[in-house]
């Protein structure tokens, strides 16, 4: 019997994101029967507890700013587990700072 099969897709398929909790969408599909349960992991080798398969789904990346990979895996009603789909999105916590600079005296600034 073959695994089944799907995707998972990041807060819509965004590049960057400023809060650490996502939403997934999943898909999956099985040519044998039913897809039951799923495992998510934000390092492809510590996965969450099977939980029912669902189409969406809240999850919270790791602490730290920069590119974050979120695998799914899903299982039939026969046992069999899918190969990891994975989606990439970057976590940007850090609001943009602005600095202020003062012109040196006898600086020209301005038009005409």
């Amino acid at each position: 019997m073959s695994p089944p099969s799907g995707a998972v897709i990041i807060n819509g398929g965004a590049a960057y994101t400023t809060s650490p909790i996502v939403t997934l969408a999943l898909s999956a599909t099985d040519h044998s029967g039913t897809v039951i349960q799923m495992q998510v992991s934000n390092d492809q080798a510590t996965d969450s507890a099977p939980e029912a398969y669902a189409t969406t789904k809240r999850w919270t990346l790791p602490s730290g700013d920069g590119p974050k990979t979120v695998s799914v895996k899903c299982q039939d009603a026969a046992g069999n587990w899918s190969a990891p789909v994975s989606d990439v999105i970057i976590l940007d916590t850090l609001a943009p700072t602005l600095a202020i600079v003062e012109p040196k005296e006898g600086t020209f600034i301005g038009g005409n």
